[in-house]
């Protein structure tokens, strides 16, 4: 690589999404698009963390999951499934409070996003579950009205703070970490997301040279693409790696205006192409090729 190549693949973030999608070829995309995810996460703080769409139910018809089970429970299994699932609850599915799954009526989710990082960031679902419902399980289980916010106080695992609105669920770690959503809707964390459709997309902000975000989508038909949205003057031609296994296949580089879109696919040994790449760090950008 040139000295001037720029490592834009974070391994960490990625290290519990290289999973295998290949059940995803041929399935159907329900609830899964661009404008979805956009509006979705347009409802999450911003921040400095990664931001993460799944369509939950896409996911689940992908995988043979049952549509009425909590998306968590049912995927402990299968590695590929819980980790993807995972990434966007990271309150709970780094935790295991069976009780608050079951309480936030998460068998009725239909799509999840979140933003993530160090603080354990902020996840917004979408519901077809009863919210006054869902507050009266909230408050069984030891949550107490504060304000709009549904808090339950403690240390450790049991901390936790919902608010609950129209058909979404905010779920936060702490009240003052829901308090940093905002009261309406923003623009994306990433304005690039609302080009974007998938079963999981994944966004992750700039490397402070050329590339402003980088982001990893999987497709429902077993293929990805790698897209970097880069300044104004960089070279479209950075993308520069290619996979060491042979397993994956990274095309040339399409250039629509400030995005460079890398496709790739993958044959039956390897799967969620974009985001192995991301997690194994085989691409890099060089701003100067």
């Amino acid at each position: 690589m040139p000295d001037s190549s720029t490592r834009v693949a974070r391994a960490g973030a990625f290290a519990a999404i290289s999973v295998s999608l290949a059940l995803l070829a041929g399935c159907s995309q329900e609830g899964s698009g661009g404008s979805s995810a956009a509006e979705l996460t347009a409802r999450l703080p911003s921040g400095e963390g990664a931001v993460h769409y799944v369509d939950l139910v896409g996911l689940k018809v992908a995988f043979g999951v049952d549509l009425g089970a909590d998306p968590l429970a049912a995927g402990r299994d299968d590695f590929g499934y819980y980790a993807l699932v995972g990434e966007p609850l990271p309150l709970l599915s780094r935790r295991f409070v069976p009780e608050l799954n079951e309480a936030l009526a998460l068998d009725d989710a239909t799509e999840v996003a979140a933003t993530t990082g160090d603080d354990g960031g902020v996840s917004v679902i979408k519901t077809d579950g009863d919210l006054d419902e869902i507050a009266a399980d909230l408050e069984a289980i030891g949550f107490e009205l504060d304000g709009d916010a549904l808090i339950r106080a403690g240390a450790g695992e049991t901390a936790a703070a919902v608010r609950l609105e129209d058909d979404l669920i905010f779920l936060a770690p702490s009240a003052e970490q829901l308090e940093t959503i905002p009261a309406e809707p923003a623009d994306p964390p990433q304005p690039v997301i609302e080009g974007l459709t998938g079963l999981a997309i994944t966004v992750l902000g700039g490397d402070g040279d050329c590339v402003l975000s980088t982001s990893a989508v999987a497709t429902a038909d077993g293929d990805g693409q790698l897209i970097f949205e880069i300044d104004s003057g960089a070279s479209p031609n950075g993308p520069q790696g290619d996979d060491p296994s042979g397993e994956i296949t990274i095309g040339e580089p399409l250039v629509d205006d400030n995005l460079a879109i890398v496709p790739m696919s993958a044959g039956e040994l390897q799967s969620a192409p974009a985001q192995v790449v991301l997690e194994n760090e085989y691409l890099d950008y060089d701003c100067d090729a």
